[in-house]
């Protein structure tokens, strides 16, 4: 805008002065015992000339008069450049767990960040990675001091006793935490996971009931918290054998797939007698979840029967997954201690299509030496079954 005017004005003046030269005018000063007589012209161009003089020697004292605040803001701009590559590194640092650049950094950037949340969360980490517990502690106790940073520090503090292991230290900051924020899904989250690793169940499950109203938690993952939670109230030596029984039954109906669930419910199950129930339910863990020890623990229900009848039987069980990795492998098991050597041949050079590992070729040399006393063949296998694992 000042261009513009300067501009209209030097415009204006040159005007005046061009007219004034076609149609010239006398002036006079006096003053001082002088006397000046001259034309109109020379005064305007005087002034012209003055004013762009004034204006120039304005410009130069500011520039020089300004100095030492310019130097001031270059040497700040330089100080703020160079604190964030040092927050960048601290932070990097931080990430990588490379605790000691990362406690270097945090000296030198701790000054301009001393009331930042995410300096003081990461800060404190790095103290409790480097193994400064007790130093880490004391840190967070005093950013809850602090109004404006108490949520952080409590935060941190709870992270801390997490640490440690301090169920009761951490279940009572994260309820302090709790007052302050109300709605916080990782705290409630957190919480909840504290009361249920306290064996707290009352609490956990009022907590669980929240989660759930606010829909914290997808449908899938509710049935399977209920369920543990049902599982581990059925642990409490307070409740009677039957009402143990109801619990494992709502977890087994809730987490089908739980090959723990479904172990502790066969057994409470064949203790009252009612081992065909006890299958059944462990036959529907394995169609979803099958596992050596789920299988194991199925040939333990069945009771004295003779090694081809329990292979007789497992078969039943693998009906539905008969190629599935863990079927496989219980069948050739169970086919070696029945000295079926055929049908335990066959599942293993379907496992070795599937899933080749160490155990197959170590069952493959033990096949080679139980049923067909070939050493040098089984010796071949370990040597294979080595480079894989390799």
């Amino acid at each position: 805008m000042r261009i513009v005017l300067y501009f209209l004005l030097t415009l204006a003046i040159g005007f005046a002065t061009f007219w004034f030269y076609g149609h010239p005018v006398k002036v006079s000063f006096e003053g001082f015992n002088y006397h000046i007589t001259t034309s109109l012209n020379v005064v305007i161009i005087g002034v012209l000339i003055s004013s762009f003089l004034l204006r120039f020697l304005y410009g130069v004292l500011h520039w020089i008069f300004f100095v030492p605040v310019r130097l001031q803001e270059a040497w700040k701009g330089h100080k703020s450049l160079q604190d964030q590559k040092n927050f960048v590194s601290f932070f990097l640092n931080v990430m990588n767990h490379e605790v000691q650049g990362a406690l270097a950094d945090a000296e030198k950037v701790k000054g301009y960040h001393n009331e930042d949340p995410v300096f003081i969360y990461l800060f404190g980490r790095a103290l409790l990675k480097s193994g400064k517990t007790q130093e880490a502690q004391l840190f967070f106790e005093s950013v809850i001091q602090n109004p404006n940073l108490k949520l952080i520090g409590l935060s941190g503090l709870a992270y801390l006793k997490l640490q440690e292991k301090d169920l009761l230290g951490e279940r009572a900051t994260l309820e302090t935490l709790l007052e302050l924020q109300p709605q916080s899904i990782w705290i409630l989250r957190r919480l909840y996971e504290n009361l249920k690793t306290s064996q707290d169940i009352k609490k956990a499950k009022e907590l669980l009931s929240r989660l759930e109203d606010k829909g914290y938690l997808e449908e899938a993952q509710t049935k399977t918290e209920w369920a543990h939670l049902y599982f581990l109230e059925a642990q409490s030596s307070q409740l009677s054998d039957t009402e143990k029984g109801k619990r494992l039954r709502q977890a087994h109906f809730l987490n089908p797939n739980s090959n723990e669930i479904a172990m502790n419910l066969a057994e409470a199950l064949k203790k009252t007698g009612k081992v065909r129930q006890a299958l059944d339910v462990m036959t529907t863990t394995w169609n979803s979840d099958p596992s050596q020890k789920l299988g194991d623990a199925y040939v333990r229900l069945l009771g004295n029967m003779s090694p081809l009848e329990i292979y007789e039987n497992l078969k039943k069980l693998c009906q539905k997954n008969s190629q599935h990795p863990e079927s496989l492998l219980l069948l050739t098991r169970y086919a070696l201690f029945a000295k079926l050597w055929g049908e335990a041949k066959e599942h293993l050079l379907t496992l070795l299509q599937i899933n080749p590992s160490l155990e197959v070729y170590q069952l493959l040399a033990q096949l080679e030496i139980e049923g067909y006393n070939q050493k040098d063949q089984a010796y071949e296998w370990l040597k294979k079954g080595l480079e894989v694992a390799a």
